[in-house]
């Protein structure tokens, strides 16, 4: 088994992409809960990207949208509307056509660059500051697995440091604006 920590290089590829990323998926969710507000109040949505709106209707709302959705449901139990439907039109006109598809996707893959196998275990996040740190392990290391020249390899110890540090300072902010 290899497990690592990393920091992303800045200037590289990896870590403009990871902020592309991150903009571009704040920008669908707040497009995709002004179209939620608009049409479904108060219903649980599905905030994923995909060319079909996913939603948890109420019944009542169920039952307006029959001939809209179809049978079968996604594999958390939400109504998925037929391609070709009225409101899954309206889904990607006000949604999927203002959402940069490139950008929203640009890290994807990632963890491929490592080149472990068996079962892979990621995580990315950033401290605010411009610093991004990431965890990668899998189940069998081959000799191609590797650290990519994208990231710096850090101690576990650091990573967990700096995880906790980044906490330690969010819930300081939340604190301090709850009691302002």
């Amino acid at each position: 088994m290899v497990e690592m920590a990393f920091k992303v290089n800045p200037g590289t590829t990896f870590y403009k992409n990871y902020f592309a990323t991150k903009e571009e998926k704040a920008h669908f969710i707040e497009i995709a809960k002004q179209f939620f507000d608009k049409y479904f109040p108060d219903e649980k949505l599905s905030y994923v990207l995909n060319d079909r709106l996913t939603v948890d209707l109420k019944p009542e709302l169920l039952a307006k949208y029959e001939s809209q959705v179809m049978k079968r449901r996604d594999p958390h139990g939400f109504v998925i509307f037929k391609q070709r439907s009225p409101m899954n039109c309206l889904w990607e006109d006000e949604v999927c056509k203002n959402v940069n598809g490139k950008k929203f996707l640009a890290n994807q893959f990632w963890w491929a660059d490592f080149n472990g196998s068996g079962r892979i275990t990621t995580e990315r996040w950033d401290d605010e500051q411009g610093n991004i740190y990431g965890y990668y392990s899998c189940e069998y290391a081959t000799r191609s697995t590797k650290v990519p020249d994208t990231v710096t390899q850090i101690k576990l110890s650091e990573y967990h440091a700096a995880y906790e540090a980044y906490t330690e300072a969010k819930k300081a902010t939340a604190d301090a604006a709850a009691t302002a």
